[in-house]
């Protein structure tokens, strides 16, 4: 009999089969290329297909293999050059991203390594078949070696990355010729413009290697790149005749000095033990106390253009499977037929706001940061009937609900690592839009019956949930002032500063409340994450009507009749 792990794997790589049966043929090509599968130390162990080595049951298993990113620097402005990713690319598609990121492949050519030639021939191959640039625009011996990261990423549920990636600098001028199968567009940017981009695109618009490079080792070394340029002459030919000019150059092989030996290890161990095995116990506990941050330290969440998740309200009664399978959503949305009134391990990805006694969260599916989680988590709500997780008693410490013109709201305390939340987390944001409108989670669904007068539920299609283990807040807002009230640009603060009201343990309240403030806009001008300290955060608006509770319970929603019928015979009439 098989084991459960070979198991596992069989029906991974059935499913891995599966889903790349819809992708582009030359995508699904260059899957079964050669990867240099190695330990955690950089020493090639054996060699594996590009699909073995991305789908994340390998990963989870400490699967790990040879990458590398190169910066390419245009060398008499010092822009870099960034590319965005194409849409049909397997893992990442439709990210921007540095010059070029892909892998040396397990040929004798590409295996070498004394002064990282293998390596350097790899970006000098990749650098054509991505960008169309001439193996004689970028010389092997220009390209300078920096260091190495290890990181770990999911890009979906079946895909992701686990590389030692090697980081290069060269500087040369070139032409052009992206291949469409690989690259939807380019940018060349300065240090501000790519800090900018950043901050003004959500964090899901950037690979998470580049967020890691930028985060710690990028500016400072370009900051050296553009300090040691040279002035050379050269000549140049005028109407008038030729003449000598003085030129500024950048030359990356300047930096040779700043390279070094380490492998700078970018993840939290802790969610992958098996990654333990061969490290020294310096090394593991080197790890243990790094962090993989998946957000950009630059990076706030936008308000987005793209179109949201889905054009047309939901029936809760009568949901699809998936309202999102394009983007990789990992969860489902027919949870009352999935799971029935709740299930410990439900990957319900529908939340209800409806009041202090009927609330959902986000939260992970396993302990997690719910930074490193944000695009997979699922619901726990206070009620059952909703196919969801339940919130375990204790959990809640304190809340308030308050409904407004323009929102429902909930704000508390809470023990949050009794729904998976690590303990000290500091927080994140869970909001409906991203770089493709996919949302986080992909396919997450909100619903309130708050403002319908007659119990029915309405889709809420702009929201914010802020998650922290200690403390929680949920805006769905609605109206033409919705996306005002409800914005996505302040992943950087916290609760309190986005959504106001009582965060008191101990306090358990229905109120009716005036909207307040547009959260971020001071005296008419709006506010944003870079602009310096951030000011205080508004007031909350006044509170009525309130009733006061001495605790709040798990118990069975008054609509789970309606929904069981509608998810079980059909639409409820």
């Amino acid at each position: 009999m098989a084991s459960s792990a070979t198991a596992s794997s069989a029906t991974a790589t059935t499913a891995a089969n599966l889903e790349l049966a819809g992708h582009d043929e030359e995508q699904i090509r260059l899957m079964e290329e050669r990867c240099i599968v190695l330990d955690n130390d950089d020493n090639y162990l054996r060699d594996g297909s590009k699909k073995e080595c991305h789908l994340m049951t390998n990963i989870n298993d400490g699967l790990l293999h040879r990458a590398f990113s190169c910066f390419l620097f245009d060398p008499e402005s010092g822009k870099l050059l960034l590319q965005r990713r194409a849409v049909e690319k397997i893992t990442f598609p439709n990210m921007w991203t540095n010059t070029c990121c892909s892998h040396p492949l397990a040929i004798k050519s590409e295996l070498e390594e004394p002064e990282q030639i293998g390596v350097r021939r790899a970006a000098q191959r990749k650098l054509d078949h991505e960008l169309g640039i001439p193996a004689s625009q970028v010389p092997l011996d220009d390209f300078q070696y920096l260091t190495r990261i290890h990181y770990l990423a999911p890009s979906d549920g079946l895909w992701g990355e686990h590389e030692i990636d090697y980081i290069l600098f060269i500087t040369a001028k070139v032409t052009l010729d992206p291949s469409p199968n690989e690259v939807c567009a380019t940018k060349w940017v300065t240090p501000d413009e790519l800090k900018s981009l950043m901050n003004d695109l959500d964090p899901s618009a950037f690979t998470p290697w580049f967020k890691l490079i930028a985060s710690k080792f990028l500016f400072p070394w370009w900051d050296q790149l553009l300090n040691r340029a040279k002035t050379v002459s050269r000549q140049v030919d005028t109407l008038a005749g030729s003449k000598t000019e003085q030129v500024t150059v950048y030359d990356a092989k300047s930096l040779n000095d700043l390279k070094d030996e380490e492998i700078h290890r970018m993840f939290r161990l802790a969610n992958h033990p098996s990654h333990t095995q061969s490290l020294s116990p310096q090394t593991a506990d080197s790890i243990s106390r790094s962090i993989m941050f998946f957000r950009s330290t630059f990076a706030a969440a936008a308000l987005v253009s793209a179109a949201t998740l889905a054009a047309a309200d939901y029936d809760p009664a009568n949901m699809p499977a998936k309202t999102d399978p394009s983007h990789g959503q990992i969860g489902y949305n027919d949870c009352i037929s999935r799971y029935g009134a709740s299930n410990a391990k439900s990957l319900c990805q529908n939340v209800y706001i409806n009041s202090v006694k009927d609330f959902c969260l986000w939260g992970p599916r396993f302990t997690a940061e719910i930074g490193d989680q944000e695009g997979e988590v699922v619901a726990y709500c206070m009620k059952s009937g909703y196919g969801t997780r339940l919130i375990p008693s204790g959990t809640i410490k304190g809340v308030q609900f308050v409904k407004t013109p323009s929102f429902v709201q909930v704000t508390g305390n809470c023990d949050c690592t009794k729904i998976k939340l690590s303990n000290g987390d500091q927080g994140g944001e869970l909001d409906p839009h991203g770089a493709t409108g996919a949302g986080n989670p992909v396919g997450g669904v909100v619903f309130t019956r708050a403002f319908s007068g007659d119990g029915s539920f309405q889709q809420i299609h702009e929201w914010s949930n802020f998650m922290a283990h200690d403390e929680f807040s949920f805006r769905a807002c609605i109206g033409p002032n919705a996306k005002k009230f409800c914005p996505h640009i302040y992943d950087l603060a916290r609760s309190e500063w986005n959504h106001p009201g009582r965060y008191e343990s101990g306090i358990f309240e229905n109120c009716d409340a005036t909207e307040g403030k547009f959260p971020g806009v001071y005296h008419g001008h709006r506010w944003h994450q870079g602009d310096g300290p951030a000011p205080p955060a508004h007031k909350a608006g006044r509170t009525s009507n309130c009733k006061q509770f001495k605790g709040i319970k798990q118990t069975r929603s008054r609509g789970t009749p309606t929904l069981l019928r509608g998810a079980l015979f059909g639409k409820a009439k």
